[in-house]
């Protein structure tokens, strides 16, 4: 049986448009008769009148209204360098760079208004426009600090959370980049693209709770204890106090009450994204002047310090407004393709 409920969000008949208003400034550079490239683009973009659903008095029957308000700023570099190292008439070798990076920053919000809820991910972490930070930037519960930024420890030995919920990672990588090799000789192509993400953070669910039921490689040893690098609250110096296995990596290092910044981890990758071969035979047969042989493979390898399977990921899939979780998603696939082009 069908059933309706009402939206909880208040409509407006007043909405405008987003603006975005930008500079950029390019270049488009080419040397020795075209066998050096060099493209650089710079821009700085502003978006304003943003349309943001703001939360209002739960007594008024809605829990948020849509309403044209905000600012945010996008700044960025994006480079792309392409060059024939060596061309004869039996060999060549291509190369591509290419390098970009963005930095985003929530300006301002709603008058009174210091954060905003973009997308709920789970109740301990989610995604926040927070005004001074990045947008989307990563939320939840952090780890009481001092202000050096040391861990403050109780005197059982472990750490406890602040009473403010606060900024807990960006999941924007700092840089993106990318590195393409084509070598040809006699009638055979191979090329290679590898892969780079510097930086950028993922709230790790998934190893906080294996880490939780000692189902990672390093939480399955029980039989020992384990220091808490930071200060003790009582006395500020170095804690000595070490505890038990299970409060190490159920509470500390796990999902068992622990702050969620404690599954925040570095995403950074290195990954070998295409390699290709191809091999074209010279041939003339019944108005056939070429076939061409090829076998190409993606995403072969992937190194990487992530503790998950793959930092290539996203929770809420390709339509959502939010990045950098990761609850047992599904790794990236690895594909293998063979095709024979037939040339007339």
């Amino acid at each position: 049986m069908n059933g309706f409920g009402m939206s909880n969000g208040l409509g407006n008949n007043a909405l405008a448009p987003e603006r975005v208003t930008g500079k950029e400034v390019g270049v488009d550079l080419r040397f020795f008769s075209g066998k050096l490239n060099v493209d650089l683009t710079v821009y700085n973009q502003k978006s304003s009148d943003i349309l943001i659903s703001m939360p209002i008095a739960s007594s008024s029957g809605f829990g948020g209204v849509v309403k044209n308000s905000g600012e945010m700023v996008n700044k960025g570099i994006e480079l792309l360098v392409n060059g024939t190292i060596i061309k004869n008439d039996n060999f060549s070798w291509d190369m591509g760079i290419n390098w970009s990076r963005n930095r985003s920053e929530v300006l301002a919000l709603a008058p009174g208004v210091d954060e905003i809820n973009i997308e709920a991910a789970f109740s301990s972490a989610g995604s926040y426009a927070i005004v001074g930070e990045p947008y989307g930037a990563l939320y939840g519960a952090r780890w009481a600090r001092d202000e050096a930024g040391n861990l403050l420890i109780d005197d059982d030995g472990t750490p406890f959370a602040d009473s403010k919920r606060g900024n807990i990672g960006n999941p924007f990588p700092d840089w993106f980049g990318g590195l393409r090799n084509t070598f040809n000789i006699k009638g055979v192509s191979l090329t290679m693209l590898w892969d780079f993400r510097q930086g950028g953070d993922i709230w790790c669910g998934t190893y906080a709770r294996m880490n939780n039921y000692g189902m990672t490689e390093a939480s399955a040893d029980r039989g020992r204890t384990y220091l808490i690098e930071g200060v003790r609250v009582s006395d500020g110096a170095r804690n000595t106090t070490e505890v038990d296995a299970e409060t190490y990596w159920r509470y500390f290092k796990g999902d068992a009450g622990g702050p969620a910044e404690n599954a925040v981890y570095d995403g950074s990758w290195k990954r070998l994204r295409e390699l290709g071969l191809n091999y074209k035979l010279p041939v003339t047969i019944n108005g056939i002047n070429s076939i061409t042989l090829g076998a190409v493979g993606r995403n072969l390898l992937l190194f990487t310090d992530y503790p998950g399977v793959d930092p290539e990921t996203s929770l809420t899939g390709a339509g959502s407004n939010i990045g950098g979780f990761d609850y047992f998603n599904n790794p990236g696939a690895k594909s293998f393709m063979f095709s024979v082009k037939l040339g007339f």
